[in-house]
């Protein structure tokens, strides 16, 4: 379950060889009137290309409807706001 920050703590996979602990890809999915669910290592720079702090998490949602006070991190805002996509990921 993600905080209400958006941010999740990290996934490893393990690949079995030697017990070595493999990153995940990255993987971006975008969810119905809701977030950018992101998962997988990942750096998050701003406009500036400034490195955005997610900690140790490889799973946050980022916001999509511009209602968050915690952009660019999802807080739910989405609901109250009643988002509406045209279409999946727009």
């Amino acid at each position: 379950m993600l905080a209400g920050n958006g941010l999740k703590k990290s996934k490893m996979n393990n690949l079995g060889e030697g017990n070595k602990l493999m990153p995940e890809s990255v993987t971006i999915k975008v969810r119905d009137r809701g977030p950018y669910l992101v998962s997988g290592p990942v750096k998050l720079v701003d406009s500036q290309g400034n490195e955005i702090d997610v900690g140790d998490c490889d799973d946050f949602v980022l916001c999509r409807c511009g209602q968050s006070a915690n952009r660019p991190f999802c807080d739910g805002a989405h609901k109250q706001a009643e988002f509406e996509a045209d279409r999946s990921g727009s």
